[in-house]
């Protein structure tokens, strides 16, 4: 699920282990070994597997909830035997990995890491050892011995996502946030499932420091409570806004996508929810219902800003409509902005005083504020006024230690209270079993037997800081990611502006003269100041890696454009192209070429401003790769390309060829296929105007020179394609 609160829910369960099979309970674990112990022979082996097999049909017959205690109290007897097994046999190594497993999975990281250590004393290529010794040093905060072990793991195998997860555990617990965040991700492209790794990337994304052990179990369980009661409170409200009847003239087609929004949204949709609203949008853009579902669909997907930005346009075409300003309030609470949550619910109750939404949307920001008197009240009023927020009314006042009152001054019906006690009973439940079992475990913060085992010596390593990037810039949620890094959202902490920062992958970082010519590069493109190209502020590298510094941009991309709407007119086509132009003629004066212009690179902003991105620096990023890495790898899209480039040749006619490339795609809905390098379009009966009726024959051979495949016969320069595309839209219009 995309909402905050499901995504970190599921992802609480997982216990740390060695195991390739990450959902294994401690239970599932010790049953495992009993195939491993059929085949024991030697008497080391034998001794342990009696011990073993005896405490299995001791946990057997306890109940279910009850075997891991079991478990636990003689997990002591039979890791002395253990310790003993040799590892040159194959059994032996299978009942060492999965004790190393078991160990991991009961918060016993020292024996697990003795395990380890005598595993990869026999094999100094044992993967599986490797990670199971990290994951045992995470949980006892040795986390730069863990992040070196991780580093040794997938140096043995490059596309293990246990070992991904492993060092995304040391990255978090180093403070490395970004780090820990992209090898979360990465973990998660190779095994989508892998619930611990999600958990990380989610936290990572928060960029907390590392908690206290005695605050972080009731903050995460507060945190989980409050996101989960938000979650109901925003999707009933949503129901009751769709079983309203409809009051707001619309055309039939707009009505049903608005309907189906609602529909979608009712049964957790909420990316087709999403579409449907945003179709309904861009049919009526005066719909306050289409802002609405598509304003709730932003919010339960974690989108706030999105969010903001449509109740905020409902709002200006009516002002009076509460459920916007509930809904607005809603967004500006999950995203710190607790005034502004406050304002718009005291205005939401001035138009309706008895609006339970907007009175524990008031109690949640209090809550944030600190004003407990003034939350209770809020809540308590809100519970009083519709029953659906008694459990969040008693739950904000246990997390605080208050004494309350019953909120039962409106009566309401028994069996609508018994739906919510036993909703609230069975989250309380998977509260508890994902704080005792979950990502505290995982990531090292908690041991669940800490006096069963004596303290583990300190790391000899000094203490590691937080890197340069997160010391220079707040990092927030991700806006992009590409084939060569992610782009996070971030604030300058110095000069308190919004930037982006992308962070390149680790196959791609440079180094000796490849790193030099990428910085000189760099600083060469950052010097390029114009209102159509991305500024570059500043290049960034630490041991963690290599960080451009983008000027933030909101807007969609070309790409993104097309993909929607699959072509545009001439005129509008024309207009972006003549600000492309603009962009790659100032860069070309300054003998900067792009090397990598698609739809993808070139950006519209909210205000209608055309931006160029990625000037070069991508292009020189790949370059700087180890030959054996280029030879394994696929680069960009082929059909922008220029015949030259694929051949290393670089010249101001290649961006001309990709810019031509980028119209053609733009008026046919067509990308340039890989061929047209070689054979231009009118050769293959595929001219812009064969396609696409209304298009004149001028822009077919405007397009046929500009993609010549020898650049010698090409157009020379941004400002002469400008110049002649600039005639043809006139004709164009004036002939229509």
């Amino acid at each position: 699920m995309s909402t905050y609160y499901y995504g970190l829910l599921t992802v609480l369960l997982l216990p740390i282990s060695g195991s390739t099979k990450p959902m294994e309970s401690s239970f599932e674990i010790l049953r495992g070994l009993r195939d491993a112990c059929a085949g024991a022979q030697a008497a080391d082996n034998a001794r342990f597997c009696d011990g073993a097999l005896a405490l299995l049909d001791k946990a057997k017959k306890a109940s279910p909830n009850k075997r891991e205690d079991v478990i636990k109290q003689g997990l002591d007897k039979i890791n002395i035997k253990a310790e003993s097994i040799d590892p040159s046999h194959s059994t032996g190594r299978k009942i060492s990995k999965d004790m190393a497993a078991l160990n991991n999975s009961l918060g016993r990281y020292k024996s697990s890491r003795r395990l380890a250590d005598k595993l990869i004393e026999y094999d100094p290529n044992d993967k599986d050892a490797f990670i199971s010794r990290s994951q045992s040093h995470s949980g006892l905060k040795l986390f730069d011995e863990a992040y070196a072990d991780s580093q040794k793991a997938l140096k043995l195998d490059g596309d293990s996502s246990e070992a991904y997860r492993a060092r995304a555990m040391a990255a978090y617990g180093l403070g490395r946030y970004l780090q820990a965040n992209e090898d979360a991700r990465k973990a998660l492209a190779l095994d989508p499932n892998d619930r611990t790794a999600f958990a990380i990337m989610k936290l990572a994304e928060g960029k907390t420091a590392l908690p206290s052990l005695d605050s972080i179990q009731s903050h995460m369980a507060a945190g989980i409570q409050r996101e989960y009661q938000g979650l109901l409170q925003h999707l009933n409200q949503a129901e009751e806004r769709r079983r309203e009847p409809v009051t707001e003239p619309a055309s039939a087609s707009t009505e049903g996508l608005v309907r189906a929004a609602a529909i979608k949204l009712a049964v957790k949709d909420y990316l087709g929810a999403l579409a449907d609203a945003d179709q309904a949008v861009t049919q009526d853009p005066r719909s306050t219902m289409a802002y609405y579902y598509r304003a709730a669909a932003n919010n339960l997907l974690g989108r706030y800003e999105e969010a903001i930005r449509d109740a905020t346009k409902a709002l200006i075409i009516n002002p009076s409509d509460f459920s916007l300003r509930d809904t607005r309030a809603w967004a500006f609470n999950h995203m710190g902005r607790f005034r502004d949550s406050i304002a718009d619910s005291i205005h939401s109750l001035e138009i309706n005083p008895r609006n339970a939404y907007a009175l524990a949307n008031l109690g949640h920001a209090h809550e944030q504020t600190g004003d407990l008197g003034t939350m209770l009240r809020e809540l308590k009023a809100a519970a009083v006024l519709n029953p659906q927020f008694d459990p969040a009314y008693r739950d904000a006042a246990a997390r605080h230690g208050l004494e309350i009152e019953p909120a039962d001054s409106a009566p309401f019906a028994p069996e609508h209270r018994r739906g919510w006690d036993s909703r609230r009973k069975a989250f309380l439940g998977v509260l508890t079993s994902s704080l005792i079992g979950g990502v505290l475990i995982a990531l090292g913060f908690l041991h669940l037997r800490s006096g069963r085992e004596g303290a583990y010596p300190k790391s000899s390593h000094p203490k590691t800081k937080p890197s340069k990037i997160d010391t220079t810039y707040a990092l927030g949620k991700t806006i992009g990611m590409g084939g060569m890094g992610v782009v996070y959202e971030a604030v300058d902490r110095a000069l308190q502006r919004k930037v982006a920062v992308k962070m390149i992958r680790e196959e791609f970082k440079p180094d000796g003269e490849a790193k030099a010519r990428l910085l000189e590069e760099a600083r060469t493109v950052a010097a390029l100041h114009h209102p159509c190209i991305v500024d570059i502020h500043s290049i960034m590298e630490d041991k963690d890696g290599i960080y451009l510094i983008f000027e933030y941009l909101e807007g969609r991309t070309v790409d993104d454009i097309i993909q929607e709407r699959k072509r545009l007119p001439l005129a509008e086509a024309k207009e972006i192209i003549k600000q492309a132009c603009q962009a790659l003629d100032y860069a070309h004066s300054h003998n900067v070429v792009h090397r990598d212009l698609k739809p993808a690179n070139i950006m519209i902003t909210d205000e209608g401003l055309v931006k160029v991105m990625d000037f070069g620096i991508s292009r020189r990023m790949r370059e700087a790769m180890q030959p054996s890495k280029i030879r394994e790898t696929v680069w960009g899209t082929p059909g922008y390309m220029a015949p030259e480039l694929r051949e290393g040749s670089v010249r101001r006619e290649s961006d001309i060829y990709s810019l031509a490339a980028c119209l053609y795609e733009m008026l046919t809905g067509l990308p340039p296929s890989p061929e047209q390098a070689r054979v231009p379009p009118a050769t293959r009966g595929e001219s812009p105007s064969q396609l696409v009726a209304g298009l004149p024959p001028e822009l077919d051979r405007l397009l046929e020179e500009a993609m010549h495949p020898d650049p010698e016969s090409r157009t020379r320069c941004a400002r002469d394609f400008w110049t002649r595309l600039e005639r043809i839209g006139e004709r164009a219009a004036s002939a229509s």
